[in-house]
Protein backbone atom coordinates (compact mmCIF):
# COMPACT_ATOMS: atom_id res chain seq x y z
CA UNK A 1 0.00 0.00 0.00
CA UNK A 2 3.04 2.38 1.16
CA UNK A 3 4.46 1.93 -2.09
CA UNK A 4 1.52 1.89 -4.76
CA UNK A 5 -0.93 3.76 -3.01
CA UNK A 6 -3.78 0.74 -3.57
CA UNK A 7 -3.52 -2.91 -2.57
CA UNK A 8 -2.50 -5.69 -4.49
CA UNK A 9 -5.75 -7.82 -5.90
CA UNK A 10 -6.52 -11.12 -4.69
CA UNK A 11 -4.85 -12.87 -8.00
CA UNK A 12 -1.90 -10.86 -7.76
CA UNK A 13 -1.07 -12.67 -4.41
CA UNK A 14 -2.20 -15.65 -5.26
CA UNK A 15 0.28 -15.41 -8.56
CA UNK A 16 3.04 -14.42 -6.09
CA UNK A 17 2.50 -17.15 -3.41
CA UNK A 18 2.53 -19.79 -6.60
CA UNK A 19 5.72 -18.78 -7.80
CA UNK A 20 7.20 -18.79 -4.24
CA UNK A 21 6.37 -22.48 -3.82
CA UNK A 22 8.06 -23.14 -7.20
CA UNK A 23 11.11 -21.13 -6.34
CA UNK A 24 11.46 -22.81 -2.54
CA UNK A 25 11.33 -26.21 -4.96
CA UNK A 26 13.90 -25.28 -6.76
CA UNK A 27 16.33 -23.95 -4.25
CA UNK A 28 16.76 -27.63 -2.81
CA UNK A 29 17.18 -28.31 -6.65
CA UNK A 30 20.85 -28.97 -8.69
CA UNK A 31 21.11 -26.90 -11.88
CA UNK A 32 18.02 -24.97 -12.81
CA UNK A 33 14.27 -25.59 -12.89
CA UNK A 34 11.93 -24.65 -16.30
CA UNK A 35 8.65 -23.12 -15.23
CA UNK A 36 5.63 -22.62 -17.51
CA UNK A 37 2.71 -21.44 -16.48
CA UNK A 38 -0.88 -22.96 -17.38
CA UNK A 39 -1.41 -20.94 -20.75
CA UNK A 40 2.51 -20.90 -21.68
CA UNK A 41 3.21 -22.64 -25.10
CA UNK A 42 6.90 -23.46 -25.61
CA UNK A 43 8.38 -24.21 -28.94
CA UNK A 44 9.53 -28.01 -29.30
CA UNK A 45 12.34 -27.69 -31.31
CA UNK A 46 13.86 -25.23 -28.66
CA UNK A 47 14.37 -27.68 -26.06
CA UNK A 48 18.68 -27.57 -27.02
CA UNK A 49 18.74 -24.01 -26.55
CA UNK A 50 16.72 -24.45 -23.08
CA UNK A 51 19.48 -26.81 -22.27
CA UNK A 52 22.14 -25.20 -23.57
CA UNK A 53 20.87 -22.24 -21.07
CA UNK A 54 20.73 -23.87 -18.21
CA UNK A 55 24.16 -25.07 -18.58
CA UNK A 56 25.57 -21.34 -18.38
CA UNK A 57 22.96 -20.28 -15.85
CA UNK A 58 24.08 -23.10 -13.64
CA UNK A 59 25.55 -22.12 -10.43
CA UNK A 60 24.99 -18.48 -11.02
CA UNK A 61 22.34 -16.02 -9.17
CA UNK A 62 20.11 -15.92 -12.61
CA UNK A 63 16.93 -16.27 -14.36
CA UNK A 64 16.21 -16.20 -18.16
CA UNK A 65 12.49 -15.10 -19.04
CA UNK A 66 11.49 -17.46 -22.25
CA UNK A 67 9.05 -14.18 -23.24
CA UNK A 68 8.63 -10.87 -22.57
CA UNK A 69 5.72 -7.94 -22.26
CA UNK A 70 7.06 -5.88 -24.08
CA UNK A 71 10.24 -6.94 -26.03
CA UNK A 72 13.44 -4.14 -24.99
CA UNK A 73 16.20 -4.06 -27.19
CA UNK A 74 18.76 -5.75 -25.45
CA UNK A 75 22.82 -7.19 -25.63
CA UNK A 76 23.90 -10.15 -26.14
CA UNK A 77 25.52 -12.24 -23.54
CA UNK A 78 25.83 -15.80 -24.45
CA UNK A 79 25.25 -17.59 -27.90
CA UNK A 80 23.79 -20.72 -27.56
CA UNK A 81 22.49 -21.24 -30.48
CA UNK A 82 22.44 -21.15 -34.29
CA UNK A 83 20.26 -18.34 -33.82
CA UNK A 84 19.65 -18.17 -30.19
CA UNK A 85 21.29 -16.25 -27.73
CA UNK A 86 21.18 -15.26 -23.69
CA UNK A 87 20.40 -11.28 -23.79
CA UNK A 88 20.63 -8.75 -21.20
CA UNK A 89 18.13 -6.08 -21.74
CA UNK A 90 18.20 -2.67 -21.75
CA UNK A 91 15.09 -2.41 -20.21
CA UNK A 92 13.40 -5.15 -17.61
CA UNK A 93 10.36 -6.30 -19.36
CA UNK A 94 7.57 -8.50 -17.51
CA UNK A 95 5.38 -11.52 -17.52
CA UNK A 96 6.47 -14.48 -15.86
CA UNK A 97 4.27 -17.39 -18.30
CA UNK A 98 7.66 -19.19 -18.60
CA UNK A 99 11.44 -18.72 -17.51
CA UNK A 100 14.51 -20.88 -16.45
CA UNK A 101 15.51 -19.85 -13.11
CA UNK A 102 18.90 -21.64 -11.53
CA UNK A 103 19.39 -23.23 -8.04
CA UNK A 104 21.06 -19.58 -6.61
CA UNK A 105 18.65 -17.34 -8.39
CA UNK A 106 15.74 -19.01 -6.86
CA UNK A 107 17.25 -19.12 -3.35
CA UNK A 108 17.88 -15.03 -3.72
CA UNK A 109 14.22 -14.77 -5.13
CA UNK A 110 12.57 -16.69 -1.85
CA UNK A 111 15.00 -15.18 0.67
CA UNK A 112 13.53 -11.76 0.20
CA UNK A 113 9.68 -12.13 -0.91
CA UNK A 114 8.99 -13.16 2.86
CA UNK A 115 6.83 -10.33 2.35
CA UNK A 116 6.12 -8.57 -0.97
CA UNK A 117 4.05 -5.78 -2.22
CA UNK A 118 3.79 -5.45 -5.94
CA UNK A 119 3.32 -8.60 -8.83
CA UNK A 120 5.88 -10.97 -9.13
CA UNK A 121 7.20 -10.02 -12.72
CA UNK A 122 7.64 -6.98 -11.11
CA UNK A 123 9.60 -8.11 -7.95
CA UNK A 124 11.89 -10.27 -10.36
CA UNK A 125 12.94 -6.99 -12.13
CA UNK A 126 13.92 -5.27 -8.33
CA UNK A 127 17.62 -6.58 -8.88
CA UNK A 128 19.54 -4.62 -6.82
CA UNK A 129 17.04 -5.95 -3.80
CA UNK A 130 17.65 -9.41 -4.22
CA UNK A 131 20.44 -10.08 -7.02
CA UNK A 132 19.01 -12.27 -9.19
CA UNK A 133 20.06 -11.27 -12.61
CA UNK A 134 17.48 -11.53 -15.32
CA UNK A 135 18.42 -11.76 -18.80
CA UNK A 136 15.92 -12.83 -22.25
CA UNK A 137 16.35 -15.83 -24.75
CA UNK A 138 16.05 -13.97 -28.22
CA UNK A 139 14.58 -14.59 -30.16
CA UNK A 140 11.58 -15.17 -27.59
CA UNK A 141 11.09 -18.89 -27.13
CA UNK A 142 7.06 -19.00 -25.79
CA UNK A 143 4.04 -18.13 -26.30
CA UNK A 144 1.36 -16.68 -23.83
CA UNK A 145 -1.80 -18.27 -25.37
CA UNK A 146 -4.47 -16.40 -22.58
CA UNK A 147 -6.40 -15.57 -25.69
CA UNK A 148 -6.09 -11.76 -24.60
CA UNK A 149 -7.99 -12.18 -20.89
CA UNK A 150 -6.00 -11.59 -17.71
CA UNK A 151 -6.88 -14.64 -15.20
CA UNK A 152 -5.78 -12.27 -12.56
CA UNK A 153 -8.81 -9.41 -13.09
CA UNK A 154 -8.71 -5.88 -13.97
CA UNK A 155 -6.90 -3.02 -11.96
CA UNK A 156 -8.89 -0.61 -9.75
CA UNK A 157 -6.80 2.16 -8.56
CA UNK A 158 -8.91 4.42 -6.06
CA UNK A 159 -8.41 8.16 -5.55
CA UNK A 160 -5.39 8.59 -3.45
CA UNK A 161 -4.52 11.56 -1.13
CA UNK A 162 -1.46 14.06 -2.26
CA UNK A 163 0.74 12.84 0.61
CA UNK A 164 0.37 9.47 -0.72
CA UNK A 165 0.78 10.84 -4.46
CA UNK A 166 4.05 12.81 -3.47
CA UNK A 167 5.31 9.42 -0.99
CA UNK A 168 4.92 7.03 -3.93
CA UNK A 169 6.57 9.02 -6.93
CA UNK A 170 9.61 9.57 -4.23
CA UNK A 171 9.88 5.76 -3.75
CA UNK A 172 9.05 4.90 -7.47
CA UNK A 173 12.34 7.63 -8.40
CA UNK A 174 14.49 6.00 -5.52
CA UNK A 175 13.30 2.41 -7.17
CA UNK A 176 14.51 3.49 -10.32
CA UNK A 177 17.91 5.56 -9.04
CA UNK A 178 18.87 2.42 -7.54
CA UNK A 179 17.78 -0.10 -10.24
CA UNK A 180 19.97 2.49 -12.76
CA UNK A 181 23.00 1.95 -10.96
CA UNK A 182 22.68 -1.83 -10.65
CA UNK A 183 21.89 -1.67 -14.36
CA UNK A 184 25.40 -0.23 -15.16
CA UNK A 185 27.23 -2.31 -12.52
CA UNK A 186 25.77 -5.61 -13.83
CA UNK A 187 27.00 -4.31 -17.59
CA UNK A 188 30.45 -4.12 -15.70
CA UNK A 189 30.08 -7.43 -14.32
CA UNK A 190 29.17 -9.13 -17.73
CA UNK A 191 31.69 -7.55 -20.15
CA UNK A 192 28.66 -5.89 -22.01
CA UNK A 193 29.10 -1.88 -21.42
CA UNK A 194 30.50 -1.35 -24.99
CA UNK A 195 28.45 -4.25 -26.87
CA UNK A 196 26.49 -3.10 -29.47
CA UNK A 197 22.31 -2.61 -28.92
CA UNK A 198 20.22 -5.18 -30.95
CA UNK A 199 16.67 -4.83 -31.45
CA UNK A 200 14.43 -7.77 -30.73
CA UNK A 201 13.30 -10.11 -33.96
CA UNK A 202 9.68 -10.75 -34.59
CA UNK A 203 9.73 -14.52 -35.12
CA UNK A 204 6.58 -16.64 -34.21
CA UNK A 205 5.98 -19.79 -33.01
CA UNK A 206 5.09 -22.83 -34.30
Amino acid sequence: MRNLGYSMRAGEVGCFLAHRNVWEAASRMRGCVLVLEDDSHVDPARSPDIRAAAQLLSGKNMAARLISQPRPAFRTWHEIGPDATLARPVRHGNLTVGYLISQDGAKALLRHSSSFWCPVDDYMNLEYLHGCLMLHFEPEIAEHRDGGVSLIGRREKPPVSPRTRIVREFLRASRNARGLIHSWLVLARLGLCFQRVRQPSGTRLA
